[in-house]
């Protein structure tokens, strides 16, 4: 699964539309690395797997991929804290990952892109 998953973030970082949105997101990949988390959505609690991408060390969060829990739901690119065992809030589950990127406000890069962008 590991060449599956370095696939799928392969083609995610290439369907950016924006490109120096994806560079300055570059510096924060990690190995992928899997791991598991608790998915709160179901009736019943759920252990998943989830894919560790990127890594926000100085806010503790990370962002991941999952097929399971919110990806199955059609949004399996989440915000996740480093802290926490479980999958987190839906609000923080996306169909992209460059739309997980903008909508952290931790990739240092993203305020002078937003301002470039306006």
């Amino acid at each position: 699964m590991t060449k599956a998953i370095t696939d799928i973030l392969s083609q995610a970082l290439a369907s950016f539309e924006d490109k120096s949105l994806e560079q300055a997101f570059r510096k924060y990949l990690v190995v992928p690395k899997q791991s598991t988390r608790t998915f709160y959505g179901a009736a019943l609690d759920q252990v998943i797997p989830i894919w560790i991408i990127a890594d926000f060390s100085e806010v503790d969060v990370q962002i991941g991929y999952s097929e399971s829990g919110y990806g199955s739901l059609g949004t399996p690119w989440g915000l996740v804290s480093s802290d926490s065992s479980d999958t987190g809030d839906r609000s923080h589950w996306y169909r992209t990952l460059e739309a997980c990127v903008i909508d952290s406000s931790w990739v240092e890069e993203l305020d002078e892109w937003r301002r470039n962008k306006d």
